[in-house]
């Protein structure tokens, strides 16, 4: 009975065991298939992840891609243009460096000599790497520098941008040399911003302003600067700052001024031509801000548009400005996008902020590079109408530089562009309106030659007014390309060949050089024929014509009017100077005088200082016999010999001189004394002179005339400058009637 129950027992618990260890069997199944399930669950989540990574990577990738293709050309075209570049920094830094430190004094003409002339050719022949083109635009500045300062009123032509860049790029403080004050508005609309202190020498408290802008580094500009820099300021121009660590200090008068790096300093003259010691050109960058006819052509042109058609010079400045602030942004965009890109870490294509910034840039540069396109499109519409008003612009410029010139003949003659432009605005005003633009332009360009003539003949002298004329109608005719330059230079000079033709002088009434001049005149004006041929074989009629009071107004033998414009008229009767002859027979003079001795016939026009001669000449012949230098004096008359060639010998106490000219009389050589200027000749020359020094008491003179002796015609004596001494010439008249006449001795006839 109890042995079923037991064996029953143990077949439960067999039973158990066995189920207890399939369920650990199982269990153990379960988890090792648990742990396989959250395996491969986790591998999938990886591969999910992954594949997600690899898709935003991708997406990443193509976004990169995209952006940066558009830049791939041009960035690549930049590496090798850099490459190339970093090849020809020698020769480029050495061009670059010495036009910072030494042209900046000189006009635009000269600077391209010294550049491309002298210093590019030197280095090209030491086979020195360097740019081809070599621009200094492009080594020292860019074009979004360059926009900004065609922005800020500074004209875009190439003296004023090499201008830009010796004020901002020189290692001295600048020195502007601004008659027109076109760096003074440039420098002022540039540093208005920065609170820019404008001083001269002149205000009380120039060194308290100056004072305060080292101190807290704001620019200052001393304005109207004359030749004298007061020196209190040296220090500052040649930046001579103290002080160790993080104080920096400059002296200035008895003062120690801390320094601002940020502190500029300008100095602007009015003066065209100013004569600075070598110490200024020393310490500051002296710079030749003095406009260009282009320069000074584009100017005007604003001027004009600005007053008949305002809204399209409005529209013109407000492109320039707008063209700088896109090219700013572009600048600005590229330079953000290559920041992200060098400073990025780890895998590229996970920086989420640089893909953003990418797509952002490629955006806005695409919408600045549309913009950039369409302002130069509206640029050159814009440019297309301005240039319709060229012509009168132009023709202020050409006015203008005429009135320059004139300083020349006097340094009174001063006209600021100030000045100028206030006559080319009132001539704006007071030129008849038009509706069709080409009578309007003429009416402006009449009226504007007109204001300025009377403008400028208000201030000339009566003596100059024709030259002031003639002056202005070459320009003039220049500008139009109506004016051949050869025939202008044979005007000016004549022949000025040294060999003499071989065909003879056919009449004896026509003088040698002006013989010469017709042959010449055949060649310069070819559509005239063989003039000389005309003259030698109808000669009674051309001296007719030649003896005729105004010649000019006449017709011309052989009916030549047909042939001739009025300056090519002007050329075939003028007369005679030969400037080369001239310095020709200076060398000979000098070189024999060293060779052979003292000449037997001193020809004073040869000589540097003439006066200088005839006082040695008179102290030597005090020194030999003894007289007081005080109690001496000269003695002249005119001897008959006509050429030097006829004087044998030189004097023993005293000299010969020849190369003497008579306007106002002529000298009859027979009697040995002034008469009556011949007809047509308005200048002769004077026999061969004989001066003699000699004790005043001795000297007695009786029918003679002091006649004034001045190197050149224009006798400029009225501060005694250019007399050289004075002749006694024997007359039957009295001396007041020469005196009336205006007679006096010449060293040169022209």
């Amino acid at each position: 009975l109890f042995t079923r129950p037991l064996r029953l027992k143990q077949w439960y618990q067999r039973r158990v065991r066995g189920i207890t260890q399939e369920c650990a069997s199982l269990s153990a199944e379960l988890d090792e298939l648990s742990r396989k399930f959250e395996e491969a669950m986790s591998e999938k989540q990886q591969l999910q992840d992954e594949a997600e990574l690899m898709s935003k990577r991708l997406e990443a990738a193509q976004k990169l891609i995209s952006g940066l293709s558009s830049e791939k050309g041009r960035w690549s075209s930049d590496l090798e243009g850099l490459v190339e570049r970093r090849k020809c920094l020698l020769g480029d830094c050495m061009v670059g460096s010495a036009f910072l430190c030494y042209v900046g004094a000189f006009s635009f003409e000269f600077r391209e000599e010294l550049v491309k002339e002298v210093w590019e050719k030197d280095l090209r022949e030491r086979s020195i790497p360097m740019s081809e083109p070599f621009k200094l635009e492009n080594l020292l500045t860019n074009d979004v520098e360059i926009s900004q300062w065609t922005s800020e009123s500074l004209p875009p032509d190439e003296l004023s941008v090499q201008n830009g860049i010796l004020t901002t790029q020189g290692s001295r403080f600048p020195l502007c040399i601004d008659p027109q004050q076109q760096a003074l508005n440039w420098i002022t609309r540039r540093e208005e911003k920065n609170n820019l202190k404008v001083c001269t020498f002149n205000d009380n408290d120039f060194l308290k302003q100056l004072e305060l802008a080292i101190k807290y580094g704001f620019p200052f500009l001393f304005k109207d600067v004359d030749e004298y820099i007061d020196p209190v300021i040296d220090n500052v121009l040649e930046r001579n700052i103290k002080g160790t660590g993080q104080r920096q200090f400059i002296v200035l008068g008895d003062k120690e001024v801390d320094y601002d790096p940020n502190f500029r300093l300008y100095l602007d003259t009015k003066l065209a031509n100013p004569k600075y010691s070598p110490g200024v050109f020393g310490k500051a960058m002296v710079i030749n801000y003095t406009v260009t006819l282009k320069g000074l052509e584009d100017q005007l042109l604003s001027v004009i548009v600005k007053y008949e058609r305002p809204e399209l010079e409005e529209q013109r400045e407000n492109l320039i400005i707008e063209t700088f602030q896109n090219k700013q942004k572009l600048k600005d965009l590229e330079d953000t996008l290559l920041r992200e890109l060098a400073n990025s870490t780890g895998n590229m294509l996970d920086n989420t902020e640089l893909i953003s910034t990418l797509e952002d840039t490629k955006t806005k540069a695409a919408e600045v590079t549309e913009k950039l396109k369409l302002s130069v499109k509206t640029g050159v519409d814009i440019e297309r109408a301005r240039d319709g008003y060229r012509k009168a612009a132009n023709r202020g410029a050409v006015l203008f530089f005429v009135l320059s010139d004139m300083s020349v003949i006097n340094p009174m003659y001063q006209y600021s562009l100030m000045a100028f432009l206030e006559v080319f605005n009132i001539s704006l005003k007071r030129s008849l309106p038009d509706s069709l633009l080409n009578k309007r332009l003429k009416n402006i360009i009449d009226t504007l030659t007109q204001n300025i003539y009377t403008y400028a003949c208000t201030g000339l002298f009566e003596i100059h007014k024709l030259l002031f004329s003639f002056q202005m109608t070459i320009k003039i005719l220049q500008a139009r390309n109506d004016l051949k330059s050869d025939e202008l230079d044979f005007f000016v000079k004549g022949n000025i060949s040294l060999e003499k033709s071989p065909r003879k002088k056919p009449h004896a009434w026509l003088p040698d050089q002006g013989w010469e001049d017709l042959i010449k005149f055949g060649e310069v004006c070819p559509d005239a024929g063989d003039v000389a041929g005309l003259v030698e074989r109808q000669g009674e009629v051309w001296k007719k014509y030649h003896e005729m009071d105004d010649p000019e107004s006449q017709p011309s033998p052989c009916n030549l009017d047909e042939k001739l414009n009025d300056f090519q008229k002007l050329c075939m009767l003028k007369s005679l100077g030969n400037w080369i002859a001239h310095f020709t027979h200076r060398f000979e003079q000098y070189s024999g005088w060293i060779e052979k001795g003292e000449p037997a016939v001193m020809w004073l026009s040869g000589l540097h200082i003439p006066e200088s001669y005839l006082t040695a000449l008179v102290q030597a012949t005090c020194r030999k016999n003894g007289w007081p230098l005080d109690k001496s004096t000269l003695y002249t008359t005119v001897t008959t010999h006509t050429k030097a060639e006829d004087v044998r010998e030189k004097l023993h106490s005293g000299c010969y001189v020849e190369g003497l000219y008579l306007e106002g009389a002529s000298w009859d050589v027979q009697s040995a004394c002034l008469r009556k200027s011949k007809p047509k000749v308005l200048v002769e020359e004077l026999p061969v002179l004989k001066i003699i020094p000699i004790e005043a008491h001795r000297l007695k003179l009786q029918n003679t005339f002091k006649t004034p002796v001045y190197t050149t015609s224009e006798r400029r004596n009225a501060m005694g400058v250019g007399l050289v001494f004075e002749a006694d010439l024997s007359t039957t008249d009295h001396s007041s009637h020469w005196v009336l006449q205006g007679v006096a001795l010449m060293l040169n006839a022209d």
